[in-house]
């Protein structure tokens, strides 16, 4: 029985070990703004877009906007209802992220926050 529960400890920590070896972190980022941003239309971007660079991977840890119909947009995906239990959100190469106009524009918002981790991806 001791040798069972050792080799399913030692197993299940290999495993652990094989599936976090293509990840290295690299640093922590914010990117924060004063706005105001202004849209005239419904779903155009009331904010920069940062895309996530060539062989990185970003763990969004954290997101907010003082916005007035605004919402998170993730790879042209709405996220209108975020809380705390929505993060964290991993993104891509490519994946994009941004605060969009809600559906009663003008829609302004008056500054932003992102919290990021970022890895490099092997």
């Amino acid at each position: 029985m001791k040798y069972i529960i050792t080799f399913s400890i030692a197993l299940a920590l290999s495993i652990n070990a094989i599936a976090q070896t293509g990840l290295v972190f690299n640093q922590c980022l914010t990117f924060s703004g004063d706005g105001p941003w202004t849209s005239p239309t419904v779903n155009s971007s009331v904010s920069p877009q940062f895309i996530v660079p060539e062989g990185k991977i970003w763990k969004l840890e954290y997101a907010y906007a003082q916005v007035g119909g605004g919402f998170l947009r993730v790879n042209g995906y709405t996220a209108s209802n975020l809380s705390s239990s929505s993060f964290p959100i991993w993104l891509k190469s490519g994946d994009t992220v941004d605060f969009i106009a809600g559906t009663f524009p003008p829609v302004s918002i008056a500054g932003f926050f992102l919290s990021i981790l970022e890895f490099n991806s092997n």
